[in-house]
């Protein structure tokens, strides 16, 4: 299995249901405001609402296709566990880049007509 650097900048293609197309919006708005609070949680040493973070992305960035955003909350689970700053920093540094840098792909529905 190949492991991704998470914290190397990086295109994806992210492959989004249908349905989720119009959530898309918010959703990235979201995870925008969240890089810009878990910095501000860094330089006050707030792991636990990093971690709590993290938890939410690992379980919800998956289920709309970002499946690295979700292998950087459970990162951010690990690093915020370890209190580690430098690891923690260095994780957020390329967030801002990705989110500028991916490219979709609205999955469609194929039914069988049999």
């Amino acid at each position: 299995m190949k492991t991704v650097d998470l914290r190397q900048s990086h295109n994806e293609t992210v492959s989004i249901n249908k349905a989720l197309v119009d959530l898309l919006p918010k959703f990235l708005k979201n995870k925008e405001n969240e890089i810009i609070h878990v910095v501000a949680m860094i330089k006050k040493n707030d792991f636990n609402n990093i971690k709590n973070v993290g938890h939410k992305w690992k379980g919800t960035c998956p289920s709309y296709g970002f499946h690295y955003l979700g292998a950087v909350g459970e990162e951010l689970e690990l690093l915020a566990d370890k209190k580690d700053c430098d690891g923690l920093n260095s994780l957020t540094k390329s967030l801002p880049y990705y989110l500028e840098h991916f490219t979709i792909e609205i999955e469609t529905e194929n039914f069988d007509k049999n």
